[in-house]
């Protein structure tokens, strides 16, 4: 159902008081620490998780059916035909595993829908989450092959991106990954002239300029290699412009455009797309649309907002897991660790601490609890979290810092010994633990006495943490303790001011319109930028 031109769930499912207790009496008995949190957020969480309540008393079917904002006729069977929607829908999701699902149920209903397979072909094609493998190529050539077999069957528009995924899994000898790519795009342009009115070709070719675009992600890439990304992915920008202005509800559309945006380092002019996909009501496997925007939020610095998709998306995937169990290539799975952090993030800087460190207990990952107790100044509880030396850098990097504010240097100096290497090849994390490292020796020679040495430790910090962030780092990865706010702080102390500006100033480029760096600033006597 559509309101507003909006997909809502129907106030008609059937859900009822019983089956929503019921959700929120499991739900609480399997995670316990959501006692924690305050009335405010109950009420919150209470209400997205009436989409779990209902998956209890109905079908996970009947829900995507009433959300989808998704319809390409290809079909006069109604059943293969919504089966087909709800593919089109959660490959716009990037959920690979439930489309192929979906394009598989619709292929059994239809025997001779071709374009069913066409959806199988490209729900295992790679995407910027995705990396290609030689199975899932595989698979996708044998599924474009079906379709073909099947083309008689099909409309002349639906025939032209069968044969245009053809080319883009071409098998041959000289068929490069790039050179497919480049040709499906352009056959998608000239597919997207002759049917300028479907607002899924549309969004087709958007996706398909976008990777062209974008390229390799591998964050070995130099800084000229980055411009370029940068100014190829902004020259699209218009085109999206032009598509959101005739197809604005497209989940697809708005989905790739954030991401457009982002990588153009131009997330602004994104701010009101990540709004309407925001808005949608979705089906609980399509969490990585109701998070996507999160990462315009962020950019912005809308942190309530972004905590208020952070919220919503990761009580998707706990609905999803709840119901259906999905598997590796499922978004909930697949992105769930995603969703989480910027979850955390969120809460992070919008001072929901006590409430962030029962939701990384939910998850019971070391890693996520250590950093949100940092963030909470929790020292003793941080000593308290279990930890194995070498499997990470979080763990011993937040014992390191609980040792100097609890006055051990010396255990600090140990655990600052336990930080691990980072692997070859791998600029982004050398950055980001000499990051860690300069940072926690600042706070074990504070404890030493040695102020004007830490200064230039957490001086040497910050510069490391802009480092790692200039390698295209989507949120902070020391948001729970901030080199340049440790600096911002020293300096004060050691009457900086002009040292301390600079750094909160650092702080808000990481983390736009930071409360606590600006907060900071205005004790300073410095205006809001």
């Amino acid at each position: 159902m559509f309101k507003n031109g909006v997909p809502e769930v129907r106030s008609t499912l059937g859900l009822k008081a019983a089956d929503f207790d019921s959700a929120m009496r499991w739900f609480e008995s399997s995670h316990p620490s959501i006692a924690a949190v305050t009335a405010r957020r109950r009420s919150l969480m209470k209400t997205i998780l009436a989409l779990a309540g209902f998956l209890f008393a109905t079908t996970l079917v009947a829900l995507a059916q009433s959300v989808s904002s998704i319809h390409h006729a290809v079909s006069d069977n109604a059943e293969a035909q919504a089966a087909f929607d709800r593919g089109l829908l959660d490959y716009f999701a990037y959920n690979p595993e439930a489309a192929e699902h979906e394009f598989y149920t619709a292929a059994d209903l239809d025997k001779h829908l071709a374009m069913a397979y066409w959806g199988i072909a490209l729900s295992n094609a790679p995407n910027l989450n995705v990396s290609p493998t030689d199975d899932r190529g595989e698979q996708a050539r044998e599924a474009i092959q079906q379709a073909i077999d099947l083309e008689s069957y099909a409309s002349v528009e639906d025939r032209s991106l069968i044969d245009a995924a053809a080319a883009r899994f071409d098998a041959g000898p000289k068929a490069s990954r790039d050179a497919l790519l480049i040709s499906y795009r352009d056959a998608l342009r000239r597919i997207s002239l002759s049917y300028p009115a479907d607002p899924d070709v549309a969004a087709l070719y958007a996706e398909a300029a976008l990777y062209v675009a974008v390229g390799d992600l591998e964050r070995t890439a130099t800084p000229a290699q980055r411009a370029a990304r940068t100014a190829r992915t902004a020259a699209l920008l218009p085109m999206f412009v032009a598509g959101l202005a005739k197809f604005p509800k497209h989940v697809g559309l708005l989905h790739f455009y954030i991401h457009a945006a982002q990588f153009a380092d131009r997330s602004q002019v994104a701010v009101a797309a990540a709004r309407q996909l925001a808005a949608f009501t979705l089906p609980p496997e399509d969490s990585h649309l109701t998070h996507m925007p999160g990462h315009t939020f962020f950019d912005v610095g809308l942190y309530e907002e972004a905590l208020d998709v952070g919220e919503r998306s990761v009580a998707m995937d706990f609905a999803d897991f709840a119901c259906c169990h999905p598997g590796y290539y499922s978004a909930p799975r697949y992105y769930h660790e995603h969703n989480v952090d910027f979850l955390l993030y969120a809460m992070t800087e919008t001072g929901h601490l006590s409430e962030a460190v029962a939701a990384a207990r939910r998850e019971d990952d070391p890693v996520f609890i250590a950093r949100q107790l940092v963030a909470d100044r929790e020292w003793q509880a941080v000593l308290a979290v279990p930890y194995a030396k070498g499997k990470s850098a979080t763990l011993p990097f937040a014992r390191g810092l609980a040792y100097a504010k609890l006055g051990n240097a010396k255990l600090g100096e140990q655990a600052l010994k336990e930080i691990p290497s980072a692997p070859p090849n791998d600029p982004y994390t050398a950055a980001l633990r000499d990051a860690m490292r300069l940072t926690l020796d600042g706070e074990i020679v504070i404890v030493q006495g040695k102020d004007r040495k830490a200064l230039r430790l957490l001086a040497s910090a910050s510069a490391a943490a802009d480092k790692a962030r200039s390698f295209g780092e989507e949120t902070p990865a020391l948001y729970y303790y901030s080199p340049h706010m440790a600096l911002a702080e020293l300096a004060v102390q050691l009457g900086r001011m002009d040292l301390a500006k600079s750094a909160l100033q650092a702080e808000l480029v990481a983390s736009p319109r930071s409360p606590a760096a600006l907060n900071a600033l205005a004790r300073l006597g410095q205006p809001a930028p």
